[in-house]
C-alpha cells in the first residue's frame, strides 16, 4: 500500500494528488489519537497471525499434507 500511495506521489497522477491539510492543529491531534488508537487495537491480531505463519513455517511436520501452506494463508489473512 505504502508503494501505491508513493508512486502516485511520485507521478502526480493527473495532478489528482493534493493533500489537504487539516485547517486547526485540535482536529489534528483528534485524528493522531484515533491513529494511534487503531494501531494499538489492530496490533493482537496481527500478531496472532504472525504466530500462526511463524509455526506454519518453522514445523510443516506436524500438519497433513499441504495443511501448512493453508494454514500460512490462514494465518496471513
Amino acid at each position: 500500500m505504502l508503494s501505491c500511495v508513493y508512486y502516485a506521489i511520485l507521478t502526480n497522477e493527473a495532478n489528482r494528488f493534493d493533500p489537504i491539510y487539516p485547517a486547526n492543529f485540535p482536529l489534528f491531534y483528534v485524528k493522531l489519537a484515533c491513529v494511534m488508537a487503531l494501531h494499538f487495537v489492530i496490533y493482537p491480531e496481527v500478531s496472532k497471525g504472525m504466530n500462526i505463519m511463524k509455526l506454519a513455517n518453522q514445523h510443516p511436520t506436524i500438519f497433513v499434507k499441504d495443511g501448512d501452506k493453508v494454514s500460512y494463508i490462514l494465518g496471513l489473512i
